[in-house]
């Protein structure tokens, strides 16, 4: 005797709604038998092949139209060209989540850092970080495809502030930005940024509290320390943000990591 899945069985079993499982069979990729005395779709091991494949071909980013291509429209041939794509779409996806694995890796280590440590002064190795300006509204298309490419992959960025010696003392939009590592550009494919603090550098931790904004005068103290050990200092600053948070008393956050050039 055939066995049938009734459509709450499929939701169940598929995690999707009623109105998923009606749209495709709307398009045809499902064919559900319908009972003509209460209208109740029976779904047999066809539909539940069907949706499997479905759910694979929307999982690589076929649209639904492709999708039923592939599945009632396929060649051998185009089997065999669809699994190589395929394959590269799961190597990619490999390459990005080891290198967000990386990059999470690298922020944990800041963070780790962070308590009972403000004010002290570290030097650091050479790293090479890269910094995106944010201006406020870009002035061609050019820097707005480079911004909105930092943000679809927002992940590997830190907003970030970098100022100079002829940056106005209260100035904000003048040096915000996004910070991330120079190889995480490189492998997002984002240019038009400046590559900051190639040699060795001078860091350390600030905790800012309450919702001010962040500009030069927030550093002063942080410059004056470190020109007091290091006279030859960059006089560029970078600061970047770890995080935002709620204490458990109410207030307010931000953990900043601020960063000079000493080479």
């Amino acid at each position: 005797m055939e066995a049938y899945f009734s459509t709450k069985e499929m939701c169940h079993i598929f995690d999707v709604g009623r109105e998923t499982l009606r749209h495709y069979e709307n398009i045809g990729l499902l064919h559900p038998l319908i009972n003509p005395e209460n209208g109740y779709r029976n779904y047999e091991y066809w539909d539940v092949g069907a949706m499997i494949d479905i759910l694979k071909y929307r999982s690589v980013g076929l649209s639904l139209k492709e999708t039923g291509r592939a599945m009632f429209g396929s060649s051998f041939e185009d089997i065999v060209n669809h699994l190589n794509v395929q394959q590269e779409v799961c190597q990619e996806q490999l390459m990005h989540y080891k290198m967000l694995a990386k990059k999470i890796s690298i922020d944990m280590d800041y963070i780790n850092r962070v308590h009972n440590n403000f004010g002290v002064l570290y030097e650091l190795e050479p790293r090479e970080l890269y910094f995106v300006a944010c201006i406020n509204p870009p002035p061609d298309k050019e820097t707005e495809e480079r911004l909105k490419k930092v943000f679809r992959n927002c992940q590997f960025f830190s907003t970030s502030w970098l100022f100079d010696e002829n940056t106005p003392p209260t100035s904000y939009w003048h040096g915000i930005g996004f910070t991330t590592e120079r190889e995480f550009a490189e492998y997002l494919k984002i240019d038009g940024g400046v590559t900051l603090n190639t040699g060795r550098g001078v860091g350390g931790f600030l905790d800012i509290k309450g919702k001010e904004k962040i500009c030069p005068l927030t550093f002063e103290e942080f410059n004056r320390d470190v020109y007091k050990k290091y006279p030859k200092a960059s006089k560029e600053t970078l600061g970047i943000l770890l995080s935002r948070f709620i204490d458990q008393n109410g207030e307010y956050h931000q953990y900043i990591f601020v960063r000079k050039a000493i080479d």
